[in-house]
């Protein structure tokens, strides 16, 4: 948190940087045995360990796949648009014995889920494999048969169908759940974004990237330690999805900035302070699909300043600010992210938010909010229906991040 320092020469960087990153898109991944076969999650939904089978085209985004640019020799990840933290995988512990095939299924980012395309003499045709020391002669392999699995096995020629996949591309513009806006609230730039709660899935990107890394969509999380230690990737505040901490490790597990919680569970949003993750599943009385943590908003109260319990006072001054807000009668959520070069207060922010939604202090609302990191970590990136990314970015690299599952 706080202000951004970056010299001309980090910002002349980063620009070109920007203009030679390929940005990605959601594809079908068709089997070349039998074209009527869709590369498919087994059962419903993203998770780790669920396996990948194929089967008949259906309109359900556990047939969609984000793919940075299959025309790249660079290794990638294939990340599942049902839940982009899950990626393709071979699962080599699951019959360690075997050295002919190994299943494939999703699981988070590790050495075994970073692939490369190789294109074939058919245009739009690629055959995909693995990148390890031992494993770059082992490519995605399937039968032609519904429902079977598939497997990452050892070449079997450029020519063998089993081993060859058509991409084809989904239309984006009904892809994304979530709606971008723009509007200028009490001398406050306001970037929007609402989108069901529904949606909402808490990530650790780990420093990896700047700001919020392709192919993600959203905004920044929790606090952190922005010491320049790219191996710190503890987050400071509450970030858990389906009860479980986002890590590494504790990371996710306490609020020490703030003691505020949006949390959504049983399809309802709820707004709790809890200091840790065992208190607040408490309060809660189970676990929750989703909780983030932050400073409470207090929108609506008249009282609210003398409530106030995060780090930063009203009259704190930054380039950036970072708040998410919650509808619980709609079950929308609201990402709200200002970025510029003047400094702001955050009740100014309060007060642009609450003017935006159309909230009075001593009035009663269904809106609830909380502050995230803000400063040089205020970020918000989202697609448009055509396929640009808009929203202010930060050539910072951040720990936990909002995101939208698209």
């Amino acid at each position: 948190m706080g202000k951004l320092f970056v010299s001309i020469s980090q910002l002349i960087a980063f620009r070109r940087k920007q203009k030679r990153r390929v940005f990605m898109g959601l594809y079908n991944i068709i089997s070349r045995v039998n074209s009527s076969l869709y590369l498919n999650i087994n059962g419903y939904g993203a998770g780790a360990r669920k396996k990948i089978n194929v089967y008949p085209a259906t309109s359900s985004n556990d047939q969609v796949w984000s793919i940075t640019n299959p025309n790249s020799t660079a290794q990638q990840e294939v990340a599942s648009n049902s839940g982009l933290t899950y990626k393709l995988n071979a699962n080599r512990n699951y019959d360690p014995w075997s050295y002919d095939h190994w299943i494939c299924d999703l699981y988070t980012t590790n050495a075994d889920t970073y692939l490369v395309f190789e294109k074939t003499s058919v245009s739009n045709v690629y055959r995909i494999r693995l990148n390890g020391a031992s494993t770059k002669n082992y490519y995605l392999t399937a039968a032609g048969t519904s429902g079977s699995q598939v497997y990452f096995k050892p070449n079997l020629g450029t020519s063998d169908k089993t081993q060859q996949w058509t991409l084809k591309s989904v239309s984006t513009a009904s892809s994304y759940p979530y709606t971008y806006s723009t509007n200028t609230k009490n001398g406050i730039k306001l970037h929007i974004v609402e989108t069901p709660a529904s949606t909402i899935e808490l990530v650790n990107v780990k420093k990896k990237d700047q700001g919020i890394p392709v192919p993600y969509c959203g905004c920044n999380g929790g606090f952190f330690n922005n010491n320049g230690d790219k191996t710190d990737c503890d987050t400071l505040n509450i970030a858990l999805n389906n009860g479980a901490a986002v890590g590494p490790g504790a990371a996710g597990t306490r609020n020490t900035c703030g003691h505020g919680n949006i949390a959504y569970i049983g399809g309802q949003i709820k707004c709790i302070s809890a200091s840790t993750q065992s208190q607040l599943i408490s309060y809660l009385g189970g676990k929750p699909t989703w909780a983030q943590g932050g400073g409470m908003l207090y929108l609506g109260d008249a009282n609210w300043e003398t409530k106030w319990d995060f780090p930063h006072a009203p009259d704190a001054l930054s380039t950036g600010w970072t708040a998410m807000v919650a509808n619980t009668s709609t079950k929308k959520v609201y990402l709200f992210v200002t970025q510029d070069n003047n400094n702001k207060y955050l009740r100014d922010f309060r007060t642009a938010i609450q003017q935006h939604l159309g909230i009075t202090d001593g009035k009663s609302t269904n809106y609830v909010g909380i502050m995230l990191d803000g400063g040089g970590s205020s970020c918000l990136r989202v697609y448009t229906s055509s396929g640009s990314r808009v929203g202010p970015d930060t050539p910072r690299p951040l720990c936990q991040i909002v995101s939208i599952k698209y």
